[in-house]
């Protein structure tokens, strides 16, 4: 249920809504890679503070594509 109604608020534009319920639902990928197209980057803060605090269950790779992004992004911010 939550998956359909992140889809719903994606399809609308609606994308803080969508990344949260896609987080939530556990598809934490794709609640990433919204964050990364629309540099949401208070959700993608949100996300890698909720895999960092739970790091002996973060996926790595997740955790320094998050820290890649924002090393990339800090000059522009």
């Amino acid at each position: 249920m939550m998956v359909e109604s992140a889809a719903y608020f994606e399809e609308r534009g609606m994308m803080a809504q969508a990344v949260e319920l896609y987080q939530k639902a556990g598809n934490t990928g794709r609640a990433i890679d919204l964050c990364f197209r629309h540099r949401l980057f208070d959700g993608l803060r949100d996300i890698a503070d909720s895999l960092s605090a739970s790091a002996e269950r973060a996926d790595p790779a997740l955790l320094q594509r998050c820290a890649d992004f924002f090393r990339t992004q800090a000059p522009k911010l």
